[in-house]
């Protein structure tokens, strides 16, 4: 089969390049898992090389914006051919949060928050992470409209994953101590 080279940029919801970011590539119509590429370039910039001609599905993912919309391109079966498709990420969603004891009631600072999400059943796993603050209390953006899970850690506690349904906004998480 012939190759063809794929060059594109892919942009963060208000124009600035994505600098890190996973491009997933699925064939349509054909029996071939999805390709998965990870990219880190200053200019948002990403080339897939050594593709059959055909019709693909595209979509990017970053951790710290909403996945990209899956846009299809076809490409030509002639040699040395470049196709070009810039792909946007989505702003995606706010999580707002407080950590407590389940015990006490009282918030738990300096908690480690982390969100993994899976925009689609063979996607990447795209992960994102932060800490509480004093009063408890964080803030995770650029979560997909996915369901997703939050782990969520610190000393003298045991571990917590909650998982939250496509499009919540604002969650409690109660941890025991151990």
């Amino acid at each position: 089969a012939d190759e063809v080279d794929r060059l594109a940029v892919v942009a963060t919801s208000d124009g600035r390049p994505a600098t890190a970011f996973a491009l997933q590539l699925v064939r349509l119509r054909r029996p071939e898992p999805a390709r998965t590429l990870s990219i880190v370039d200053p200019d948002g910039r990403w080339e897939a090389r050594g593709l059959g001609a055909g019709t693909y599905e595209l979509q990017a993912l970053s951790a710290d914006s909403g996945p990209s919309d899956r846009v299809r391109v076809e490409l030509p079966a002639s040699p040395g051919a470049r196709v070009e498709k810039d792909l946007r990420l989505r702003a995606g969603r706010l999580l707002q949060g407080v950590v407590k004891d389940a015990n006490s009631q009282q918030p738990v600072a300096g908690a480690r928050v982390a969100m993994e999400s899976s925009p689609g059943e063979d996607s990447v796993l795209v992960r994102t992470g932060t800490f509480t603050g004093p009063d408890g209390r964080f803030s995770l953006e650029g979560l997909p409209e996915t369901p997703v899970s939050v782990a969520v850690e610190a000393d003298g506690y045991n571990r917590r994953i909650v998982t939250l349904p496509r499009g919540r906004t604002e969650v409690t998480v109660l941890m025991r101590p151990v």
